[in-house]
């Protein structure tokens, strides 16, 4: 039997406002995202979350409105994080050379016929930039590769789309499926 628990945390993307974190407790516990920063972290202690006995941070992409409060978790409990390898790898190469990312950014812009008047306002609002000291702090434990049954009852799903290394949690016992962003109302993934 799995108990479901949701939290709806505030964060700084106009689209959204909020984003859903969950709390899934069976044979072990499972978070389902984090949020967007240390904010969404103090929220979700607000709300009661307890970090106790979670077993694992199950990360569904590497967006920052996702993956913001992981780092925190993950260093004051030693609570281990899962991510999809595709974006793992990412994450990683950005955390190699930001400045690479940064440039990478820039040539994507001018390809594409941004004004050169733009480009810099666009870089220092772009989310991945606007919050690198989140990406550099944190550490993957759990690299998922394919359709896995990470514990009895519950697989990671590879489903990429929104991001290139976007996984599903899916809980065959309720029919529950965690998607992330893959499947939103209201705006385009």
């Amino acid at each position: 039997m799995f108990k479901i628990d949701r939290h709806e945390v505030p964060i700084a993307i106009r689209a959204l406002k909020t984003a859903n974190v969950y709390e899934i407790t069976g044979r072990k516990r499972i978070i389902v995202d984090t949020g967007m920063s240390d904010e969404s972290y103090n929220e979700l202690m607000a709300q009661g979350l307890s970090m106790e006995n979670v077993d694992y941070i199950f990360l569904t992409h590497m967006h920052i409105d996702h993956i913001g409060s992981a780092h925190r978790m993950q260093q004051e409990f030693g609570i281990p994080v899962a991510m999809g390898e595709e974006d793992i790898k990412r994450v990683n190469a950005i955390k190699e050379s930001p400045e690479d990312f940064r440039d990478s950014l820039l040539e994507i812009m001018r390809m594409n016929g941004t004004p050169s008047a733009i480009t810099d306002q666009m870089i220092q609002r772009h989310f991945v930039l606007d919050h690198l000291d989140t990406y550099l702090r944190i550490e993957f434990d759990i690299h998922l590769k394919g359709n896995e049954e990470i514990i009895p009852g519950v697989r990671a799903l590879f489903n990429p789309g929104h991001s290139p290394g976007s996984f599903s949690l899916y809980i065959a016992e309720c029919s529950c499926l965690f998607s992330g962003d893959h499947i939103l109302p209201g705006i385009t993934p």
